[in-house]
């Protein structure tokens, strides 16, 4: 592993502990004063910490299999040839429910404690997603 990607990992996963913890703070801060919340803030911290951890895993999962290892240009290609047959058949062929969705999203038929576990979920995906996308290195020495 080169000095690079030494202080990529560390950045990455210091990055990874700092985020982990702010979202750990807007748990708790969610589940004390979101209006959706009140009057049952433990039973939301609870759902708020089952969400962060599934959501968390399916990023780190995510990462695993998206992540370069190896040459970080052929590993780049993967994941953008990954993502063009994600748009291409699933984006795409489901466009009209996907708007549909957003929509509905928008007018606000989704309660608003869904709206908050549903974005409180995808950040931590992100998160897991990139430190790991971030600290995935090929270890093994190269053949010359």
């Amino acid at each position: 592993m080169t000095v690079i990607e030494k202080i990529q990992q560390n950045a990455a996963l210091r990055f990874g502990i700092f985020g982990g913890c702010l979202f750990f703070i807007v748990q708790i801060a969610l589940a004390r004063l979101a209006p959706s919340f009140k009057n049952h803030e433990l039973y939301s911290f609870f759902v708020l910490s089952l969400i962060g951890l599934v959501c968390g895993c399916a990023g780190w999962a995510a990462g695993i299999v998206l992540s370069p290892i190896g040459s970080q240009a052929a590993g780049a290609q993967k994941v953008l040839a990954g993502l063009a047959l994600l748009w291409t058949g699933v984006v795409i062929g489901h466009l009209q429910q996907i708007s549909g969705a957003l929509i509905e999203w928008q007018k606000g038929q989704i309660d608003g404690s869904i709206k908050i576990e549903l974005l409180f979920g995808l950040g931590l995906f992100l998160l897991a997603l990139c430190v790991t996308f971030n600290t995935r290195f090929d270890d093994a020495p190269k053949s010359i």
